[in-house]
């Protein structure tokens, strides 16, 4: 069943390597002018990795951040975020909790993890090119 990015399967996208996830979340952030997070009612859903770093999620579409969620049990639901609001809000909030962004985690993979500030700087550029 092809039901992710390009025409490839949700499992197919998922299994990439984190660094072509990451790639694959900056041209489709950029492209779609949207992000994706895990909305719990009362915030936006944050885990904790191994080294005991404050992890924020975000995917490309809402079907990865919905297979995430199920892996992880959480009762959130995958919400739509604007890339304005993204840029001007979320990504401040995230700063000020110290949390890093965990850029497009996949089941058993934490995707990779970059601070606010570098996801922000490389979804910038590629906005860039889509700009008329």
């Amino acid at each position: 069943m092809v039901n992710g990015l390009y025409g490839l399967d949700l499992a197919s996208v998922c299994s990439l390597p984190a660094a072509s996830r990451y790639d694959l979340l900056v041209k489709e952030s950029a492209r779609r002018e949207a992000v994706w997070g895990l909305w719990a009612g009362n915030g936006w859903y944050t885990f904790t990795d191994s080294q005991g770093h404050e992890l924020a999620p975000v995917w490309p579409g809402a079907e990865y951040a919905e297979a995430f969620g199920e892996t992880v049990n959480a009762a959130h639901e995958p919400r739509r975020m604007s890339l304005e609001y993204w840029m001007d809000n979320w990504v401040t909030s995230i700063m000020n909790k110290n949390c890093l962004v965990s850029v497009f985690p996949a089941p058993g993979d934490n995707g990779r993890v970059v601070t606010p500030v570098h996801l922000l700087m490389d979804v910038r550029t590629e906005a860039s090119a889509y700009s008329y």
